[in-house]
C-alpha cells in the first residue's frame, strides 16, 4: 500500500507498506511511536506546532505485488526532500 499523510505545514509525506496500515501509522506519530526515528517523526519534532492527520491517510496506490506498487508509486509521484522529510508531490 502506498499512502500519503499531509502536515499542517503543506508537506506531504508519501511511504509504503506491506503490513497493516495502522500500526505503520503509529510508527509515525510521536504520540505513540516510543521514539521511532521516522522523517513524520523528526519533522513533527522539528516543528511542535505542525500537525498530521493520522486518522485519514490518502491511499494513493494499493497492490498485492511489491513490483506492482513500484510502478504505480513512480507514475503518480515525483520526490523531493525538505527538512529531513520525504515529500512528494504530484506530477
Amino acid at each position: 500500500m502506498v499512502y500519503k499523510l499531509k502536515c499542517s505545514c503543506g508537506n506531504s509525506y508519501i511511504g509504503q507498506t506491506q503490513r497493516n496500515l495502522k500500526f505503520r501509522l503509529e510508527e509515525h506519530n510521536p504520540l505513540k511511536s516510543n521514539h521511532q526515528n521516522t522523517d513524520v517523526v523528526k519533522h513533527l519534532y522539528s516543528h511542535p506546532d505542525h500537525f498530521v492527520d493520522f486518522k485519514n491517510p490518502e491511499i494513493l496506490a494499493s497492490a498485492f505485488h511489491h513490483r506492482e506498487k513500484l510502478i504505480s508509486f513512480k507514475h503518480r509521484s515525483k520526490t523531493s526532500s525538505v527538512d529531513d522529510v520525504s515529500i512528494k508531490t504530484k506530477s
